[in-house]
């Protein structure tokens, strides 16, 4: 489900990223390694699963944490 553009798009590849993701209801915002690349409200944000996902190429996790706001 596509639900907003990254604005600006980063040139993140080849490197290790730090993603601050923000869901607060339908807010949505995503940092990426200190600017702001998403911040949308979408009525389909309101509930669901969390996933980690990616588009292709090989990709890692670390340090994944999920806490309530």
């Amino acid at each position: 489900m596509h639900i907003a553009p990254v604005k600006p798009m980063p040139k993140a590849g080849g490197k290790w990223n730090v993603y601050d993701i923000t869901l607060r209801g339908p807010r949505l915002a995503v940092t990426l390694n200190g600017q702001k690349t998403v911040d949308i409200e979408h009525s389909q944000l309101k509930s669901g699963p969390i996933a980690l996902q990616y588009g292709a190429g090989v990709v890692k996790f670390r340090k994944v944490q999920i806490r309530p706001l």
